[in-house]
Parts: C-alpha cells; sequence; structure tokens
C-alpha cells in the first residue's frame, strides 16, 4: 500500500514524538550537555517546539543544567540582572528584536535593559535621551536607573538612553533610591564581567581557528612541495598572510593560496636554498660538533656550495654535501693549538 506524501510525514512526526518522549529530561539533558558551542546549542532549541518546551528552566534538573552550561563558558551570573540562565542565553543567543511583529534579526541586546534584544527602530520607540529627561522631569526621576552610551556617527554626538518604561511617574522614596542604585551597581558590575568573558571566549575561539587554518595550510604545503621544509613557508609573503587571515581554508581559497605560493616560492627560489641549507647545516653542526662557532673560512665553503645549487635541496643532500666540511672541522678541533698555528 502506498500512503500519500502527507501521511507519512505526519507518521514520521508521530513516530519521531513518540521516541522522543520516551527519553526522560535528565537523560536528555545530559545527552545535549556534550553540545560545546553555544550557537549549535541555540540552534537545536529552535529545531523542535517539544524541545524548547522541554528544556525550559521548570524543573530542577533543566535549572541545573542550564546553570552548568553558562559555568563552562565563564559566564557572570545573570541573577545580577535579574534573569536566570536560560534567559541569559536566550537574549546572548537569540537571533530576533523582542518588540518587531516581524521579528527583524537584532543588532545588539543590551543588559541595562534585562537583556533584551533590540533593532535600532525599536531601540528608538522604547528608549528616552537623557537631554529629553533634564527638560521634562526631576533629576531624582531617572538618574539612578541603568543606562546606555550609544556612539554616534559622523558628526552625531554620544547619547545616553534610558527605557521609557522605568522611568518614574512620581517622586522616590529613599527605599526606591536605594533599589534603583543597587540596580545600576549590578548592571555595571554584570557588564564589566562579562566584557571580560566575551573577551576571554573569543580570544579562545580565534586561538584554536588559527592552529586548525595553520595545520590545514601546512598539510597542503606538506602534500604539494614535500621539498620545502615548514621553516621555509614563513620567508613569503603569500604564507603570512594566509595564516593571519580570518577566512576559513576551503577549496576556493586554496586555489588562490597555491597560485600565489607557486609564483612567489619560483621568485624566491635562490633564497629558500640559502635558508633550507643553512637550516639544515645548523641542525647537523650542532649534533655533532656542538655549540662551536664556525671559522671564517668554512663558512665561505658553504657559500660556495649554496651557490651551485640549482634546486632547493633536502635533508639528506644537505648531510652529503656538508660531510667532508663537517669532518675537516672535527679534524681541526681535535689538534692542539701549536698544530694548528703551524698548519695556519
Amino acid at each position: 500500500m502506498h500512503l500519500r506524501s502527507a501521511t507519512k510525514r505526519a507518521f514520521a512526526a508521530e513516530i519521531s514524538r513518540s521516541h522522543f518522549l520516551e527519553i526522560s529530561n535528565e537523560i536528555f539533558c545530559m545527552i545535549i550537555s556534550h553540545i560545546s558551542d553555544l550557537s549549535t546549542l541555540s540552534a537545536l532549541l529552535q529545531t523542535c517546539r517539544q524541545i524548547s518546551t522541554e528544556m525550559k528552566p521548570s524543573t530542577t534538573w533543566t535549572q541545573q543544567f542550564w546553570a552548568r552550561i553558562r559555568l563552562s563558558h565563564n559566564w557572570p551570573d545573570p541573577n545580577l540582572i535579574g534573569l536566570n540562565d536560560f534567559q541569559f542565553l536566550k537574549a546572548y543567543y537569540g537571533r530576533w528584536c523582542n518588540n518587531c511583529v516581524n521579528q527583524p534579526r537584532a543588532r545588539k541586546f543590551y543588559w541595562a535593559f534585562n537583556g533584551i534584544p533590540l533593532c535600532d527602530d525599536c531601540l528608538k520607540r522604547v528608549t528616552i535621551e537623557l537631554s529629553q529627561l533634564k527638560q521634562q522631569l526631576p533629576h531624582d526621576r531617572y538618574a539612578y536607573l541603568p543606562s546606555i552610551l550609544i556612539h554616534g556617527h559622523g558628526r552625531q554626538r554620544m547619547r545616553t538612553l534610558y527605557l521609557a518604561s522605568n522611568i518614574l511617574d512620581h517622586s522616590p522614596t529613599e527605599d526606591e533610591i536605594k533599589a534603583m542604585k543597587l540596580r545600576r551597581t549590578r548592571v555595571e558590575q554584570f557588564q564589566r564581567i562579562f566584557d571580560k568573558s566575551v573577551t576571554q571566549v573569543e580570544a579562545l575561539k580565534h586561538e584554536e581557528f588559527r592552529k586548525s587554518h595553520k595545520s590545514a595550510i601546512h598539510k597542503y604545503l606538506n602534500a604539494a612541495y614535500p621539498v620545502v621544509t615548514p621553516q621555509m613557508y614563513g620567508k613569503l609573503e603569500c604564507y603570512r598572510k594566509a595564516v593571519d587571515s580570518v577566512t576559513p581554508f576551503t577549496a576556493r581559497t586554496r586555489s588562490v593560496f597555491a597560485k600565489k605560493f607557486k609564483q612567489e616560492l619560483e621568485a624566491s627560489k635562490h633564497h629558500i636554498i640559502d635558508g633550507q641549507y643553512n637550516y639544515f647545516l645548523g641542525l647537523v653542526r650542532k649534533r655533532v660538533l656542538g655549540d662551536t662557532k664556525m671559522a671564517f673560512r668554512f663558512r665561505n665553503k658553504h657559500n660556495s656550495i649554496v651557490a651551485s645549487l640549482e634546486q632547493i635541496p633536502t635533508a639528506e643532500e644537505v648531510t652529503a654535501l656538508i660531510a667532508p666540511l663537517i669532518s675537516e672541522e672535527l679534524e681541526e678541533q681535535s689538534q692542539t693549538p701549536y698544530q694548528l698555528a703551524e698548519k695556519l
């Protein structure tokens, strides 16, 4: 019997729901706790309404899960600004403006306003500038509230904004002033800790990317140019730019890089030959002779060998070329100063 496609989808969805509901909340939390990337976790919560509902911090297990996720990334305690761990992570990784009907992508979230993500248009609608407040209201109705500083574009000055719904419609009591001061202090404390944590996390991500990026470039070069040692890559500008680039090393970027590397390698061939010869020479001399200084006449002999090379030498080729000179140096080191003076 052939089922219609809509029936098949409904049947598959029913099976999926039944299997999901068979998993306890605790086991599901244990499974997804292995997701280290919070953006991936945020995407998972948006794929299924059932998952999103089950993972809300309504039970002790889910509350502990979100707290563990936050602590694993060294985020500050969101209770300072009146949010739980789930609300904090949702605000940080949420993609949409909370005020818009069409929910356009929000450009920024504001911890001073309970982490609400707002687009530029909504930010203008729900906030009021300090300059307006000074003209309309007494100082004590807004001075102790959390605020944000917006940098203007071009000739526009910096603006201080307050959330309009937080502005008091009466003169505050002493208790209300204390509460507002405490709220503002906690927001400032949270912001300092958060900025520091973000800097550390971003630095760690950047370092991990650089390592994997550099490893991918080296893997390609080792396969394409096995004769060239990694110590010589840095002599080429295209390599230095590729390592510092934030663009992933995809097939397209690899193709562009390969063309530039080949051109620069050919143009700097004698420079690479000289560098690679001296690199292997230094390794052999240190292993055989130790940290002894090379006599001037031996340096001249090595320079003449480098001048005669037409291809980039391998470690074996350099070892064979310098073997007579190393033997000569060893023999010279075994002689007494009197014998050396007679020879000179």
